[in-house]
């Protein structure tokens, strides 16, 4: 279990170990369920997102969660939003 900050709430991401890996990219399934959530919290950023300030807030959000996943490219994703963006 690994507590993220979601949304301003308390967050328990609840990860379950996995043996098998996927053929194609080597990751294992914990790693993909993991990037599979922030790929869909961050599509849901931008079809909810009422305003540019609400969007900005949510995306700070992501981006706290995408530094603390463990996920290269997503911690990546991260900092160029950083930079692109200018929301640390």
């Amino acid at each position: 279990m690994k507590h993220l900050p979601l949304f301003l709430k308390p967050t328990i991401l609840v990860i379950k170990k996995r043996r098998y890996r996927c053929n194609s990219c080597g990751k294992r399934f914990s790693e993909l369920a993991i990037a599979h959530t922030l790929k869909e919290k961050l599509l849901k950023i931008t079809e909810t997102a009422s305003s540019s300030a609400e969007a900005r807030a949510l995306l700070k959000e992501w981006i706290k969660l995408a530094q603390n996943s463990g996920l290269k490219e997503f911690q990546k994703c991260a900092d160029n939003y950083i930079r692109y963006f200018d929301c640390h």
